[in-house]
Order: structure tokens, then C-alpha cells, then sequence
């Protein structure tokens, strides 16, 4: 019954998205028509339908076509460098030929533009250089690459290790951070330091961990892994009446007080959680990975809505995220807690697929309880129909990757 409602939901999803795409302006992976395409690849691939894999190809085509009007935002979340990834992954997945990818003085264009945002520290993973570096981490990895075109990778991820390095805040030899700009409730900007995956220093410790699987990097990389870790767990929460284990955020160094973050993808345990998971790996710490399942174990209890605060189905801080959160982490140890915990949120997301008005069913909720559709990987209905049908096959695929989750 319940494989019967998801497919059907899957379904309905298809019929909304093949029409609405054509209205999308973005070409980004995350909020942008390259992430809607994935859906459509992988439905393909679960219902073996040509027609969503010609779907898929004719909206990669329409990105091609505003990147050629020169309409187009830059960033991994909206713009280029998500189409870039999206064309590496889907190569590497076998739905494109190898040679389908971005040409060179393109490269050479985001390249110069993650330079800008770095020389402004910026390293935002959706927004700002961390985005661009995850491009050209990925094309890097590409084993269709000539020996010319691995040292070119090389030096531009070199390069931009430096300059991250560099744009630290050194606490003591063991410990060091990175600022972000956030905007308060007021609308004011703040300088924190940044505890989100979507944003902050999970996102650095996620990339890091990722280069370390590279020979060249593994050095250098681990000894700044070691450092951002080291500076992370230190603000555990460890009074009896927790809620959340972390803050948001870091405030002149102290403390966001911790009132009940949401449990999400974008802030909070999940994203810290997977991060030091995947560290814990690299870092060969048993400690930390005790102390990372101990994290998402503790996350995996939260169900109720004042403990959970989730509003809404979509990916970025909804039901299907934290799904597909505990999806990975079922995959990575086999644990029953993380089983029981992605069924939970995939009905729970199910459940809020009522909007008479929404897609599917489905509408989002912003800060102000207003509702509105959407049709994005990051918030909309091409990631819930991606969560679905990655819950359904049990496969390893793995195109929550761009995600930071795998």
C-alpha cells in the first residue's frame, strides 16, 4: 500500500513537472531547471520511459539555450556551475556521453568568478566559491581526463585550498574558523560563524573530506579537516533538557542559544552529523564517529513538532530531506534507527501532499506561514519526487551528492 501511494505520488509529479519546467528561468542544480532534469533522468531510469529521458535531455538543452542568450545566474544553487555538475554527474551515472560537459573558456569563466567571491571571503557552498570549487572537484574526478586536464584540476583546486586556508580565522594551532554574513530578523546583516551545511563550516568539512579522497590533497586537506572539526564539536550542547545538540551559529564566540532548532538539511544536527560522519571516516577517529551517530541517533528521536519545527515536505528544511538524510545514513552503517526514521519522514512527507492548490499536492511554507509552489530540487517537487524514488529502489544512487549527503 504504502509502495502503491509513493508511486502514484511519483506519477503525479511527472505529469505537473513536464509542463511546469517550461516556466523556470534558472540553471542551477538546486534551484534551477539542470536539478529538475535529474528527476526526469532518474524516472526514466526507475519506469524505463524514454519519454522522461528525452524530457530530461530537452531541459538540459533549454539551459543550454539561456546560457547562450547570456541570461543566466553563476552559482552551484541557481546557475552555471550547478548545470556544470549536473552534466559531470549525469556522464558519470552513464545517462550522457563523457564528452557532455563544459568547455574550457567556460571553466575558465567560473574559475575567475571563484576567485571574486573568494577574494571577498565568500565561500558560501550554495552562493558564494565553495560552489564553484565543488564543480571543478567533481570534473577533476572525471576518469575521462587526460593527464593534461588532471594537473589543470590540480592546480585550480591547489589554488583555491590556499586561498580558503588563508581566509581563516586562526584560534590556536589545533582550531581555526570562517566567518559568514547572515541576515537577522531585522534585516540587518550579522557576522557569524556559520554551523549550516547549506552554508557554514559543514559544507568546508564536507568538501575537505571529499578531496582527501584524492592522493594529491590528502595531506593538505586533512590537517585543515582536522582543524575545522576540531573547532566544530566544541559547542555541543550537552545539558539534560536538549533539544538541539548544536547552534545555528557562532555569535562573537559564544553560543546561538539553543531553543529548538529546526530538524533540517539546511541548520542543524543533520548537517553536523553527516559532515563529522564522513570525517570521522577520513580521519580514521573512532571518537568522532561515535560521536557523529551519537548526533543523528539523538536526531532520529525527534518526531514531534515542537521538537522538530518542520513545516513543510520539500528538501532544504522538510520531510523529504530529513528522509533522505537518514536514507544515506541507513546505507553507510545498516543501522534499524536510521531505517525507522527514513519510513517515518518519507509518510510524514506524504502526509502533507493535501494543498488543494499545491503540485502533487505539495506546497512550501516560508518564515511567515505563507504557502507557495514550487518546482526546485532544493524546495520543490523534483527533490520529493527524488527522495521518493530513492527510497523506493533502496539503490545507491547518488545524486544527493549535491547535497553535500553523499
Amino acid at each position: 500500500m504504502e509502495r502503491e501511494k509513493l508511486e502514484k505520488k511519483l506519477h503525479e509529479i511527472y505529469e505537473i513537472l513536464k509542463i511546469k519546467y517550461k516556466n523556470e528561468k534558472e540553471i542551477g542544480v538546486l534551484s534551477g531547471l539542470s536539478g529538475i532534469s535529474l528527476f526526469f533522468f532518474y524516472y526514466s531510469k526507475v519506469f524505463n520511459s524514454n519519454k522522461s529521458l528525452l524530457t530530461g535531455i530537452n531541459i538540459l538543452e533549454s539551459c543550454e539555450s539561456i546560457i547562450n542568450k547570456e541570461n543566466f545566474k553563476n552559482t552551484f544553487c541557481s546557475g552555471l556551475g550547478g548545470f556544470g555538475w549536473v552534466l559531470e554527474h549525469l556522464s558519470s551515472e552513464g545517462f550522457l556521453e563523457p564528452d557532455n560537459c563544459l568547455p574550457v573558456e567556460v571553466e575558465d569563466y567560473l574559475y575567475d568568478i571563484m576567485m571574486f567571491e573568494m577574494s571577498k571571503g565568500n565561500y558560501d557552498f550554495l552562493h558564494g566559491s565553495l560552489g564553484y570549487a565543488f564543480y571543478f572537484l567533481k570534473r577533476r574526478k572525471n576518469p575521462e581526463n587526460s593527464n593534461n586536464d588532471r594537473d589543470r584540476y590540480n592546480l585550480i583546486l591547489f589554488e583555491f585550498i590556499s586561498l580558503l586556508e588563508k581566509s581563516a580565522t586562526i584560534i590556536d594551532e589545533n582550531n581555526i574558523k570562517w566567518d559568514s554574513i547572515i541576515l537577522s530578523r531585522n534585516n540587518k546583516t550579522k557576522e557569524v560563524y556559520n554551523l549550516g551545511l547549506s552554508h557554514g563550516v559543514p559544507s568546508i568539512i564536507r568538501f575537505l573530506t571529499k578531496l582527501c579522497e584524492i592522493e594529491e590533497f590528502e595531506m593538505t586537506s586533512k590537517k585543515l579537516l582536522q582543524k575545522t572539526v576540531n573547532y566544530l564539536i566544541q559547542f555541543k550542547n550537552d545539558s539534560n533538557n536538549k533539544i538541539s545538540l548544536y547552534p545555528h551559529w557562532i555569535d562573537n564566540g559564544k553560543n546561538e542559544p539553543i531553543k529548538g532548532g529546526r530538524l533540517a538539511w539546511c541548520y542543524g544536527d543533520l548537517g553536523i552529523g553527516v559532515s563529522l560522519w564522513y570525517a570521522s571516516k577520513v580521519l580514521n577517529d573512532s571518537g568522532l564517529k561515535k560521536e557523529s551517530l551519537n548526533i543523528l541517533e539523538h536526531s532520529s528521536k525527534r518526531r514531534d513538532y515542537t521538537e522538530t519545527y518542520v513545516k513543510d515536505a520539500g528538501v532544504c528544511h522538510g520531510s523529504f530531506g530529513n528522509a533522505i538524510i537518514f536514507q544515506r545514513m541507513f546505507k553507510e552503517t545498516g543501522s534499524p534507527i536510521f531505517k525507522k526514521a527514513t519510513k517515518f519522514w518519507i509518510n510524514d512527507g506524504l502526509s502533507r501532499s493535501d494543498y488543494k492548490n499545491g503540485y502533487a499536492g505539495f506546497m512550501q511554507i516560508n518564515n511567515e506561514g505563507n504557502t507557495y509552489t514550487d518546482l526546485s530540487l532544493l524546495e520543490g517537487i523534483s527533490g520529493i519526487g527524488l527522495s521518493i524514488m530513492i527510497y523506493l529502489t533502496k539503490s545507491n544512487d547518488k545524486w544527493d551528492e549535491c547535497l553535500l549527503i553523499s
